[in-house]
Order: C-alpha cells, then sequence, then structure tokens
C-alpha cells in the first residue's frame, strides 16, 4: 500500500529507505527504478480557504503534518523531518513526487486587554472571510481588522514552497489602513493562487512510498521491534513529567511565603518534603526511556506517581484565603458599579461572598484587578489597571474551576451605554468581559 510523505532534500525517485532505522539505502536500490506507469496528468486540484486553529494538534493537521514531526522555517529542528518515515516498518522506496505549491500564514492574535477577547474573537470571524476563492475586502472586513489592530498585537508568519522554493518567515507589529499585516496576506495568498492557476509552482511537495519487497530473504532475516505503541505511550508519558514537574517542583515554597499557609511553616515542609519526593520518582522516568530504547517491552512496567491536579488542589487548600464581598454601591449620581472588596461599603449592598488569594500563588490563578478613573469603571482579568486608572481592588482567582478550591463562576460585565460594572454568579450581563471561578462562601 502506498503512502504519501512531505517531500526533503535528498529524496530520490527510485531511492529506497529503511524505515526502522530512516536511513538511505542507496546502494541495495541502486538496481531498482520505478516511474510513473501513465504521463504525468495535466489537472490539478487548487485548494483556497482559512480556519481558525485553536490547538497544536488542529495546526498541525492543517499544515499537512503530524504533531510529533516538524517543517523547516517553523522554528523546529529540520532534522526530524524525516521522523515521517518512522510510520512504515519495512523497507521502502520513492515511487513518485507529487508537485506543487504551497501557501500557509499563521497569524497570531494577542488581545492587549482580556476582557476584550470575545470582540476580538468576533471580529477575526468577520475579518478571515476576506481569504479564499470568493473572499473580498468589504466594509464590514475593514471595520473587523480596525477593531483587531486596535485591540491587540498580530504577528504573522508566512511559509511558502513553490516556484524556486522559496521560503521565508515575516514578522509583523499591529499598523492601522491598508497596511495591516491581514491585507498583505490577502494579496499575497491570491498572487500565489493565481500563480498556481498558471502552472509556475512545480515544487516537489510530496513522496510517494511503496513497499520495497525485492530484498532477498528480508522477511526471514530477523524480526525488528514494534516500537509504535511503545513511542507512543512514552511520548504521553513524558509529556505528563513536564506538568509533573511543575506542579511538583519543590521550589513552590518560593512563591509561597510561609505566613500564607494555614498551619504555618510545619505545613509548608510537609508539602515541600512530598513534592520533592514525588520529583525524584519523576526523574526516574529518564531511565526508563532509555531501557524502551533497548526494549519496547519495558512501557509495560510503569512508574505510577500521583495525579498532578490532586497534589496542585493539595497545596491550594493548605493556603489561607481571603473573602470578598461582592456589592452594588450607589455612586454620587445615584447611579450603580458593582465591585468586591474585602469589607462592605457604607453605600453598598452585599451582593454575594467568595473565596479567593490576595497574592499570586503560581499554580494557575489569574490576578482580577478593579480600577476607577473619575465616573468611568473598569475590570480587568490578567493583568493590573494602568493608564491614569487608580486601583480599587485586587486579588487572584482561576479562569477554569479547581475542584473543591473555585467551583463558582463569577461573570464580570459592563453596562451597554457607560461605563459601569456589573457582578452576578449567574447572569451574564449585557455586555460580558470575562468570568473567574472562586470557591463560594454563601
Amino acid at each position: 500500500m502506498a503512502e504519501l510523505v512531505p517531500y526533503f532534500d535528498g529524496m530520490q525517485q527510485g531511492q529506497g529507505y529503511d524505515g526502522f532505522q530512516s536511513s538511505s539505502e542507496i546502494q541495495s536500490s541502486d538496481a531498482v527504478t520505478i516511474t510513473p506507469g501513465q504521463p504525468e496528468s495535466a489537472t490539478y486540484d487548487l485548494f483556497y480557504s482559512s480556519e481558525r486553529i485553536d490547538d497544536y494538534t488542529k495546526l498541525a493537521q492543517s499544515l499537512e503534518i503530524s504533531a510529533g514531526a516538524a517543517i523547516s522555517g517553523w522554528g523546529q529542528s529540520s532534522q526530524i523531518d524525516a521522523s515521517y518515515l518512522d510510520r512504515l516498518r519495512y523497507l521502502i522506496v520513492v515511487a513518485d513526487f507529487i508537485r506543487g505549491g504551497q501557501y500557509f500564514a499563521r497569524v497570531s492574535i494577542s488581545a492587549v486587554n482580556k476582557s476584550t477577547s470575545q470582540e476580538i474573537r468576533q471580529a477575526s470571524e468577520v475579518a478571515f472571510s476576506m481569504y479564499g476563492v470568493t473572499g473580498s475586502v468589504t466594509n464590514e472586513v475593514r471595520s473587523a481588522v480596525e477593531t483587531i489592530n486596535r485591540h491587540s498585537r498580530v504577528t504573522v508568519w508566512i511559509h511558502t514552497s513553490g516556484g524556486g522554493g522559496r521560503s521565508g518567515v515575516i514578522h509583523a507589529e499591529p499598523h492601522d489602513g491598508e497596511d495591516s499585516p491581514l491585507f498583505a496576506i490577502k494579496e499575497g495568498a491570491d498572487n500565489f493562487y493565481q500563480e498556481l492557476r498558471e502552472g509556475k509552482h512545480r515544487y516537489r511537495r510530496f513522496a510517494l512510498l511503496w513497499r520495497y519487497t525485492n530484498v532477498p530473504n528480508f522477511n526471514n532475516a530477523f524480526t525488528p521491534f514494534d516500537y509504535a505503541f511503545a513511542n507512543q505511550r512514552e511520548e504521553y508519558g513524558l509529556h505528563m513529567n513536564y506538568r509533573l514537574g511543575i506542579f511538583y517542583s519543590p521550589d513552590f515554597h518560593v512563591l509561597v511565603p510561609v505566613q500564607k499557609f494555614i498551619n504555618g511553616r510545619e505545613q509548608q515542609a510537609e508539602l515541600y518534603e512530598e513534592g520533592a519526593n514525588i520529583l525524584s520518582v519523576i526523574r526516574t522516568k529518564e531511565h526508563q526511556v532509555q531501557a524502551v530504547n533497548e526494549n519496547p517491552e519495558e512501557i509495560n512496567s510503569p512508574i505510577s506517581y500521583p495525579i498532578p491536579e490532586d497534589y496542585k488542589k493539595l497545596v491550594l487548600l493548605a493556603i489561607r484565603t481571603v473573602t470578598m464581598i461582592a456589592q452594588e454601591r450607589t455612586l454620587d449620581n445615584g447611579s450603580f458599579s458593582d465591585i468586591a472588596l474585602p469589607t462592605l461599603q457604607g453605600n453598598a449592598r452585599t451582593l454575594f461572598k467568595f473565596q479567593t488569594y490576595d497574592f499570586d500563588t503560581g499554580f494557575g490563578n489569574t490576578v482580577v484587578s478593579f480600577g476607577r478613573r473619575d465616573s468611568s469603571f473598569i475590570c480587568l482579568s490578567g493583568q493590573r489597571v494602568s493608564d491614569g486608572y487608580r486601583e480599587e481592588s485586587v486579588f487572584w482567582a482561576f479562569e477554569d474551576p479547581v475542584e473543591e478550591v473555585s467551583e463558582q463562576q463569577v461573570h464580570v460585565a459592563s453596562m451597554r451605554t457607560r461605563d459601569l460594572l456589573l457582578l452576578s454568579r449567574t447572569d451574564p450581563g449585557p455586555r460580558p468581559l470575562f468570568t473567574f471561578y472562586a470557591k463560594s462562601s454563601w
């Protein structure tokens, strides 16, 4: 059965490869020449579209690569491009090449203010409609691009292959008007698409691999180890080790002062020792990796350790919390604006209470900051208020629920016509800003 793999320099038609070792077998394949049975077809397929990518796996799929592989020019090592051949556990030979061109534009949009993330997401959906065969730059698209430029930083990476094999990386900062990098992508993609229609790109994109079965007595010579399952298990294990190394790091006592622990120094020392012991167990995995390389059956002898989220919860429950009062306060002009403070103000009424932290624990929480400038009120997530606003309240909560630690959601919203804030446990509000999680008091 034939398989397509990305082309890399050095591939030759009729050249053999050892799929087990990922090494070239030039000598054993010199006598083998495989050519296409029919002349090259003059027909072709063209695709031109855009898609929002939310995770690395989806990004890898959009680039037509596997999550464990790399593509030169994208900031990864080009040496592991040959790992595509690892999926084939037998001798293979390059039978033919699939030619064409490709134009990838990866756009990274980073919100300057986390409270505008939803607005930026909606604007990006409109802006990206200009890409594609039927896409066009409408007034609605221009307005969406202006919104993106105003509230975010835009970085663009462009990777092309075709024609003379040209490739490049472009870094762009946000700016207004027609010079927006989003419009530059539109122009570049449209031009590239037209060049494809004119047949100007004959880049070798893929190699067509066939199984090579003409090696005398190869099937009876030996049976190589099957590393497929072992590699899959070990990849996951190494990923978990990375996460565990973060959660179990005994350096947490530097981030969490002794006075922040409910039971003081003794409790801090116990958690420190437990984290150090678990981290020691994790480090023995380095020896297991070597053992798996020598014998894949070693993967069936796993080393167990606690789930990282359990240890994270154990530490968080040992840290002192503060009770915040969500309150509706009456302003001098008679209007209302909500805020969360440790004490109830004289001109306010209690909405609800929740428990959270008055410092960054280093265990995944984010800062929530309330600010005021004259009759304008703001609340930010992920950064402290500035730009002329006076900070009235600050605490650290979580963006996602943590069992037993922060399961109560709190919606932060603003009024449609004025910079006044609303806090609620159930209602996202007229203009939702963001949601955080804390521990409910009542």
